[in-house]
C-alpha cells in the first residue's frame, strides 16, 4: 500500500507578459544599465568602460572608458542621467564619471569625499550619492553635488541604502525606515515605518524592495504613508517602474534568477512575468520610453531586450 501526502493545491502559473526580442553581447561583466532617447547605456563591472548600446540595431556602438586600469582599481557600476550628463559610478572608489551621450566623450573625472555605494540618482539639478564612511561597511553619508560634480551638502544617514527621486524629493532607507529630503531646505520632511531600501519612483509613487526581496512596498507622496504591500512570487532584486508598470528581477537565495515579474500599479498586484534565456545574476533592470524592458545579465555577459506584450 502507497502512502499519498498532498502538498496542496500548487499555485497557478504567472501568464507570461512578455518575450526576449533581442541578446547583445556586452563584455566584462554587464551591470548598471540606463536608457536615455535611442539608446542603453551599459556599465561593464569589471572592465573600465560603460557601453552605447543602439537601440534601432541592438548593438554596441561606443564606448567610454571611465577609469584608468594602471592607477584606478573602481568598478563600473550604476548610473544616472541629468543635465545632459551621464553619472557613471565607480565600486570600490570614490570616483564619478561624467560622459557626454551627445558625443559618447568623458568629460571629467570627479571625487566624492567617502566611496560610493548603492544606487546615484539625479534631482532638483543634482546629483545624489550615497557613500561609505572609512569607519564603517555600511553606507552612511548622503551627498549632494552639483552637475559639475562639486560638493554643495552633506547629511549623515546611518545604514542607508539606495536612493530615488520623484515628487519633487530625494527619496532612501535609513535604519530601517524610509526618509523623505527636500532638496529646497536640504532637511528631511519625513520618516516612514518602512523596511525598504531597494527603491524606485514611478506611477505617482515610491517603490522599494523589502531587506528580504520578498515585498514591495508603495509609499503615497501625498500621505507619506505606505499605501500597499505586495507579496512576490519569489525574491526580488532590482526594480524599475513606469505607469504602466512596475518590474522586478527575481533574486534567488544563490543569487541567480531567470524571471522579471510585472505588478500593475492600478491594481497592486502581480500580473505575470517574463522567462528569460538563461538563470544569472541579474545586474540591473531599465526602463526605456519606447516601452522595452531591458536587464543585464552579469555572468553570461549579455544584456536581453524585452517586449511586453501586455
Amino acid at each position: 500500500m502507497r502512502l499519498v501526502v498532498s502538498k496542496g493545491r500548487r499555485p497557478t502559473p504567472l501568464p507570461s507578459v512578455g518575450s526576449v526580442v533581442a541578446s547583445v553581447q556586452v563584455p566584462d561583466s554587464p551591470m548598471g544599465l540606463l536608457s536615455v532617447p535611442g539608446a542603453l547605456w551599459v556599465s561593464a563591472h569589471d572592465g573600465d568602460s560603460i557601453d552605447r548600446i543602439d537601440t534601432s540595431s541592438n548593438k554596441v556602438v561606443a564606448q567610454v572608458a571611465v577609469l584608468n586600469r594602471s592607477y584606478d582599481n573602481g568598478q563600473p557600476a550604476r548610473m544616472t542621467f541629468g543635465d545632459g550628463t551621464i553619472f557613471a559610478q565607480n565600486y570600490s572608489t570614490d570616483t564619478i564619471a561624467l560622459v557626454d551621450p551627445a558625443t559618447n566623450t568623458l568629460k571629467s573625472i570627479v571625487h566624492g569625499p567617502f566611496d560610493n555605494c548603492c544606487d546615484p540618482t539625479y534631482g532638483a539639478g543634482s546629483l545624489w550619492l550615497l557613500e561609505v564612511s572609512p569607519a564603517a561597511d555600511a553606507a552612511d553619508h548622503l551627498i549632494r553635488l552639483d552637475s559639475a560634480g562639486h560638493v554643495q551638502a552633506t547629511f549623515h544617514v546611518s545604514v542607508a541604502g539606495g536612493l530615488a527621486f520623484g515628487a519633487g524629493s530625494v527619496w532612501g532607507s535609513s535604519n530601517g525606515k524610509v526618509f523623505r529630503l527636500d532638496p529646497a531646505t536640504n532637511k528631511i520632511t519625513a520618516r516612514i515605518a518602512a523596511d525598504a531600501p531597494f527603491p524606485t519612483f514611478g506611477a505617482g509613487s515610491f517603490w522599494a524592495l523589502s531587506t528580504s526581496g520578498r515585498k514591495l512596498v508603495r509609499i503615497d507622496p501625498e500621505s507619506n504613508a505606505v499605501s500597499a504591500s505586495i507579496r512576490l512570487p519569489g525574491a526580488g532584486g532590482l526594480l524599475a517602474a513606469t505607469d504602466s508598470g512596475v518590474w522586478v528581477t527575481e533574486a534567488t537565495d544563490e543569487g541567480q534568477g531567470s524571471h522579471l515579474w510585472k505588478i500593475d500599479p492600478a491594481t497592486n498586484k502581480v500580473v505575470g512575468q517574463v522567462k528569460l534565456v538563461k538563470k544569472d545574476a541579474l545586474g540591473d533592470v531599465s526602463l526605456a520610453s519606447d516601452g522595452s524592458v531591458w536587464v543585464s545579465l552579469f555572468y553570461s555577459d549579455l544584456v536581453l531586450r524585452v517586449h511586453p506584450t501586455s
